[in-house]
């Protein structure tokens, strides 16, 4: 069977003869501003103790107690994870199948990390 070339039309970049990005290919601009974020994010750990975010922590657990529903919301997503959105009765055996296969990786990384201990 013969490879079906890349199209020509220039929307999918320089790319070889296997369909590969060409050596020199500007790919995309990439996050100009990854290095500034990093620099802030590294400022904020320096500034912040252990103390701080527990407080931070405790403050939140608070307002969670007195019925506060964002703090109470923030805090579970916090624990347990944004819930997950309602599968479409339309595609429910897709769905089932794509859960199925998170399972079946959790399970394999599971394994994975005990094997490696």
């Amino acid at each position: 069977m013969v490879a079906k070339q890349p199209s020509a039309n220039g929307g999918n970049g320089a790319r070889n003869t296997k369909g590969q990005f060409a050596k020199g290919n500007p790919g995309g601009p990439g996050n100009p501003h990854a290095k500034q974020v990093a620099k802030l994010r590294s400022l904020i750990f320096e500034a912040i103790t252990e103390e701080d975010l527990r407080a931070v922590i405790a403050a939140l657990v608070e307002q969670a107690k007195t019925g506060d529903v964002v703090a109470t919301r923030e805090l579970l997503n916090r624990l347990t994870g944004k819930p997950a959105t309602a599968p479409d009765p339309e595609n429910l055996e897709l769905e089932q199948r794509r859960i199925k296969v998170a399972e079946d990786r959790v399970e394999l990384e599971e394994e994975r990390l005990w094997d490696n201990i």
